[in-house]
């Protein structure tokens, strides 16, 4: 089993990323304190210089979402309009 610190000092479990906080009666936190005196050594907590590429790189994911998002939008209205020229280009050649 491995952890890794957070920079508030709860510790997270990398084996299914819960968040353990610093509780001495918590459970989890008892088996990470043994897990400690038995010579485990957590991971490091991130420092701000990681932190703010992380939040940079998760903007980039929601705009480029967001673009996708905007994109689709607009392809289906030009589509409805496209099929709206083409119906009235129809209706008129059928006058």
């Amino acid at each position: 089993m491995s952890y890794k610190l957070t920079k508030y000092g709860n510790v997270i479990r990398h084996k299914d990323g819960a968040e353990i906080p610093k509780d001495p009666s918590n459970r989890d936190y008892k088996l990470y304190v043994r897990w400690l005196e038995a010579g485990g050594e957590p991971e490091p907590a991130d420092t701000a210089a990681v932190l703010k590429k992380s939040d940079i790189a998760h903007k980039e994911i929601m705009s480029n979402q967001a673009l996708r998002g905007i994109i689709r939008y607009l392809a289906k209205q030009a589509s409805s309009t496209e099929g709206q020229i083409i119906t009235e280009i129809r209706n008129q050649l059928d006058r």
